[in-house]
């Protein structure tokens, strides 16, 4: 895994990321390249985390022949660079098609999910990892739900247990692919533009992928943290993931028990139905409101801080951005996880004016 933050301002772009790899069997190589240098017309560079490698090719390879061989004058725009980079993918990659991909992601999910349910018990597992996202091209896949019925114990509703199995594996995906982020400035415009993508896999000569998020001529700042994030999104928002999920667990289970309450009154006193239907539609519709102001809440932050930044000078930027990579490698020494995440970093500042500066590591102020 990998920390790494992107800051847009009207007037700069700046990547930043740790230099650490882990590996499938959990060891951990430092001095790793994540940011590249893309074209200098436009500014543009390419920053990758995920799998290292796509297709069994590295990554790092294609994006390096990609640059040499990619003539930029006749390219205008960032979205241009983005379209071109999967082109070349596609054409220098072998196939596997969508299906060799689901079934070998299928195999290692299903054997590190039976691992964790024999450590933490199956509906544990299950709850804390529902989702509910489903990418496109997997949904035509729904048939491999069946695999999950020898894992769900028979006290379990098998068919209902199998559908919420695979909305999880098709989430999780996202966790085998090769992501980037492009960032650069379009020929004829002054402010700057990125893509963030998950790269799938090469079906007959198809890429699939997904773009997650990307802007365009981006007049307004933005802040995202990309691959390991939650450090971060908390030293920004002032609030972690347990905390919004604990408060809005807490109200769901006080609505709940409002209206089991008030259920057990109607019903021994002979009320009407259409009272709990009228209380359970009012505490729905103001409970739900709060509920959904609540998950906003760190994107509202987020916006906030962002909005702020605007005319920080670029060293400072420098040292923010760094800042969210290093807070998550320094959780990491404090607890028992993998150090997947190195204090080393690299950051790189795009501009319209002045192209590409590296800047170094602050080791002199942390």
């Amino acid at each position: 895994m990998t920390s790494q933050a992107m800051i847009l301002t009207k007037r700069l772009g700046i990547l930043a990321t740790d230099r650490q790899q882990t590996m499938a069997d959990g060891k951990t190589y430092g001095g790793i390249e994540k940011i590249f240098e893309i074209s200098q017309m436009h500014s543009s560079a390419i920053m990758i985390n995920g799998n290292a490698d796509f297709e069994n090719v590295p990554i790092e390879t294609l994006i390096r022949e990609f640059r040499f061989k990619t003539d930029f004058t006749q390219i205008k725009t960032i979205e241009e660079i983005k379209t071109k980079f999967i082109n070349y993918v596609s054409e220098n990659t072998d196939s596997t098609t969508t299906d060799e991909f689901v079934e070998k992601s299928l195999k290692t999910f299903k054997q590190e999910l039976i691992f964790d349910i024999s450590e933490n018990g199956f509906e544990n597992v299950v709850n804390e990892r529902q989702k509910r996202k489903i990418f496109p091209f997997v949904k035509k896949y729904s048939n491999y739900s069946d695999e999950f019925k020898d894992i769900i114990p028979d006290n379990f509703d098998k068919k209902s247990y199998t559908k919420l199995l695979w909305q999880i594996f098709s989430f999780e995906l996202q966790y085998g692919a090769t992501g980037i982020v492009i960032a650069g400035f379009n020929l004829e415009s002054h402010y700057p533009s990125f893509f963030e993508i998950d790269l799938y896999c090469n079906d007959n000569g198809k890429i699939m992928f997904e773009v997650v998020d990307s802007a365009i001529d981006s007049k307004e700042p933005i802040i995202k943290v990309f691959a390991i994030n939650e450090e971060a999104y908390a030293f920004i928002t002032g609030v972690n993931d347990e905390f919004i999920e604990f408060i809005v667990k807490y109200i769901s289970k006080a609505n709940n028990s409002i209206l089991e309450d008030l259920k057990f009154f109607i019903e021994a006193n002979n009320f009407e139905n259409g009272i709990y239907e009228f209380m359970k539609n009012e505490i729905d519709n103001e409970y739900g409101e709060i509920n959904h102001d609540i998950m906003n809440f760190r994107f509202n932050a987020l916006d906030y801080t962002a909005n702020s930044i605007e005319n920080l000078p670029n060293w400072l930027l420098s040292i923010f951005a760094e800042l969210l990579i290093r807070l998550t490698a320094v959780k990491q020494k404090t607890s028992s996880e993998i150090e997947s995440v190195s204090i080393e970093s690299d950051i790189l500042i795009i501009s319209k004016t002045d192209f590409f500066k590296w800047v170094k590591n602050y080791e002199e102020i942390f």
